[in-house]
């Protein structure tokens, strides 16, 4: 994803599918404008390209182009995103317990608005 001013450059490897949206006069994301700003698209595309030029993002582009591959339908499921860098590994039992708590000096929990003293 690129954003660059107004607009916001979106490549889906699942396909080589593109969106391209004008946040200004679409701030809901709803018009794709891809085909109809083939120069913003391109310029946006390049900019993702060049950016994965870096250490670890090298193996996202083939040359001048992003990578894709052929579509594939997937199936409509909630994803699930956990950050094992950080240790998280799945759902805590209580919400509370996903961000550390920080407490004011009389014991109210200043992230939930909640006493758990």
């Amino acid at each position: 994803m690129v954003v660059k001013d107004e607009w916001k450059y979106i490549f889906m490897a699942n396909g080589g599918r593109e969106q391209l949206f004008n946040l200004k006069a679409d701030p809901d994301e709803i018009c794709n404008r891809a085909a109809k700003e083939p120069d913003v698209r391109a310029n946006l595309n390049a900019l993702a390209v060049a950016r994965c030029a870096v250490l670890g993002a090298h193996g996202a582009s083939e040359s001048d182009r992003l990578r894709s591959f052929a579509y594939r339908e997937r199936s409509r499921k909630r994803i699930y995103q956990f950050d094992q860098s950080r240790g998280v590994m799945g759902f805590p039992e209580y919400p509370r317990d996903a961000v550390p708590q920080v407490f004011c000096s009389n014991g109210y929990d200043i992230n939930f608005g909640l006493n758990f003293f």
